[in-house]
């Protein structure tokens, strides 16, 4: 039970951080008259990813204990920001200083 406060505490230190971080680089790197539509699907994704969750969540209770329950989804997760963190694409994104800087110099 201590354990799972820790790691309940430690999310709600660590998310605010990656969300203002997030939502920074993406004003940042996505052009102002793009703005809503990338958030949208943004948000559709994250949000839209809850429903799956609970319902796998649940239709592995119904099959298995709860301890193996929160061990495969956490090896879901694991996997998951694994292949996120060895995309190509996000590995070469550029740095938010250099979007910065492209930001001031003017548009044509």
């Amino acid at each position: 039970m201590w354990g799972l406060a820790a790691v309940y505490t430690g999310l709600q230190v660590v998310l605010p951080i990656f969300n203002v971080s997030n939502f920074s680089y993406r004003l940042a790197l996505v052009p102002d008259h793009l703005q809503a539509r990338v958030l949208s699907v943004y948000r559709l994704f994250g949000w839209g990813m809850v429903p799956l969750g609970l319902l796998a969540a649940g239709a592995l209770l119904q099959t298995v204990n709860v301890v193996a329950t929160v061990a495969i989804l956490a090896l879901v997760q694991l996997v998951i920001a694994a292949s996120v963190t060895r995309s190509a694409p996000l590995r070469q994104a550029p740095a938010l200083a250099s979007l910065a800087s492209r930001a001031r110099e003017p548009h044509d």
